[in-house]
């Protein structure tokens, strides 16, 4: 949630792309996170999955914004780091555990706000 709130704080964007079906939806509402969310697309709303380039798509029109200026985080190499990837949109793999390595990873989401600090907040 501090990283939510810093990101709505500083005014950047956060859309939201979940693959799951329409009874899952309710712990989104549930746990008050639509209101940090200025775009939420659900798989089973919109007939498309990650890592269709259509959802990405789709996300980017929605939010107003382009590839090339968007960050997409995630706990699926080929949903948000691969899927993103073939649009244009840098992703990143959120990898808690320390299992992965590379330039597309982060252990933590605070590392988002020291990416986002060092681009100018775009």
């Amino acid at each position: 949630m501090p990283t939510l709130e810093h990101f709505c704080d500083s005014g950047v964007q956060l859309g939201l792309i979940s693959n799951l079906a329409s009874p899952y939806k309710r712990a989104y509402f549930d746990l008050g996170l639509s209101p940090f969310f200025d775009v939420a697309i659900f798989s089973c709303d919109v007939s498309m999955a990650k890592p269709n380039p259509e959802i990405y798509r789709l996300a980017l029109d929605r939010l107003g914004v382009d590839p090339g200026d968007t960050i997409m985080v995630g706990d699926k190499r080929r949903a948000d780091v691969d899927g993103p990837g073939a649009c244009g949109i840098r992703g990143y793999l959120i990898d808690r555990d320390g299992d992965d390595s590379g330039s597309s990873h982060i252990s933590e989401l605070t590392e988002l706000m020291e990416m986002i600090n060092r681009r100018g907040g775009s």
